[in-house]
């Protein structure tokens, strides 16, 4: 068992968040940086581990962090990433979809934008500490919120790949080739989305180089015509056979609806 096995026991409280940079014991983190740890051993960016406790050798600084082949090297907080419920990450924008009222301090509306700053200090297994506009602090389940990927694009979405991609022995894709978002690249989180096309084929892509199929099977640019009256409130109204351009998904009703 681990050496820290005993000791986690006694002292539970660790799991909270009381290691360095506010990690527990048994926190999910990504490498993100690569270090040897001697012949035949090493962790690479990217790798995932689980924090075992403080370091020994600097208990105030460092924790202890074990990966894959029992791979044992402490770290820094600042050379992981802690990986929330839900595969979210602290600086994740999220998307919420279900209001929700926090008493005194507001509420926050379905499609509200916030972001990731942590773990809950409630319930660290499952939910989330999301930022939302005026500083609203609120911890969610991560079932409770979208991650938003670059481009604006979510985990599901339909997107049709934009140029030929040579994928080595795997094979390639080709323009025109339809595929789903399956969640944020191991590679490139801040601008590539990983998206899986026919056979199995999963590639790390940049936003910039898909289309998002929207309902219909239009997409972004797509030019449309009005069928029927629709009155806007006090926004105005459109009429039968006004033109007008797709701009994106529609934020009431992504798999039935498109911005215009």
């Amino acid at each position: 068992g681990s050496r820290f096995s005993g000791w986690r026991s006694e002292v539970n409280v660790s799991h909270l968040g009381n290691l360095p940079g506010g990690l527990g014991i048994g926190d999910v983190v990504i490498s993100k940086i690569r270090r040897s740890c001697g012949p035949n051993r090493s962790v690479a960016e990217g790798d995932r581990g689980t924090v075992e406790g403080p370091s020994t050798k600097d208990p105030k600084r460092m924790v202890t962090c074990v990966f894959s082949g029992d791979v044992t090297v402490d770290l820094l907080p600042t050379e992981v990433d802690i990986e929330l419920p839900g595969g979210l990450r602290v600086g994740d924008v999220v998307i919420c979809k279900n209001r929700t009222a926090c008493g005194a301090r507001g509420s926050i509306a379905e499609g509200d934008r916030g972001r990731v700053i942590g773990p809950s200090k409630l319930d660290r297994d499952s939910r989330v500490a999301c930022q939302f506009a005026r500083g609203l602090v609120v911890d969610l389940l991560a079932m409770e919120v979208n991650m938003e990927l670059p481009g604006g694009l979510r985990v599901g979405d339909v997107v049709i790949c934009k140029n030929r991609m040579a994928c080595g022995a795997r094979g390639s894709i080709a323009e025109g080739d339809r595929g789903r978002v399956i969640g944020p690249s191991k590679l490139d989180r801040g601008s590539r989305v990983a998206c899986q096309f026919g056979w199995g084929l999963v590639v790390d892509l940049l936003a910039t180089e898909v289309d998002m199929e929207l309902p219909g099977g239009l997409r972004i640019g797509d030019i449309v015509i009005c069928k029927n009256r629709m009155a806007c409130g006090a926004r105005g109204s459109i009429a039968e056979g006004d033109r007008g351009r797709v701009i994106g998904p529609s934020k009431l009703g992504r798999d039935s609806r498109v911005a215009c």
